[in-house]
């Protein structure tokens, strides 16, 4: 990366920066059963591989800088109505309009080449609605706009 004036640069952090809540206390509280989660990038031929069967996923950004093994969750979502397929290609497609949800238009645009999908099928819905719920209670996703109840009234008071 070439040196950028100082001013370029904090706009450069200013416009990357997330909010993340680490606390290892939800992590701990998470109540929910392992799964086997399948992780795709999330590009145009990700489409052709995500199944077209309801679950549950999350947007995970992998920097794979210098071998080290890191990854930000961003966003978790559920694809109860619809399948696993439809949801991600709603999400395509909505990056190249002007409506749409800005927070997953924004992860799409910033990390193209790290962006994955990771998804875990599931059929029954109040196991999907679940687990949707105690994974945004453990990892208060930076891009999730609505979070289970008392998380969302105090992320609202900040």
């Amino acid at each position: 990366m070439a040196p950028k004036p100082a001013l370029a640069m904090m706009d450069i952090l200013k416009l990357s920066e997330k909010k993340f809540t680490l606390n290892s206390d939800f992590w701990l509280s998470y109540p929910g059963a392992s799964h086997s989660w399948i992780s795709v990038k999330a590009d145009d031929a990700a489409k052709t591989v995500i199944p077209d069967v309801p679950g549950v996923y999350t947007f995970v950004v992998r920097p794979d800088v210098a071998g080290h093994s890191c990854e930000y969750l961003m966003y978790v979502g559920k694809a109860e109505k619809q399948s696993l397929r439809k949801r991600f290609m709603q999400y395509l497609r909505e990056q190249s309009r002007d409506k749409g949800r800005v927070p997953i238009q924004d992860i799409f645009r910033t990390f193209p080449e790290h962006l994955h999908f990771c998804y875990v099928t599931l059929v029954n819905p109040k196991i999907i609605s679940n687990l949707e719920k105690q994974l945004l209670e453990a990892f208060v996703p930076p891009c999730n706009q609505q979070l289970p109840g008392e998380l969302q009234r105090a992320r609202a008071a900040f």
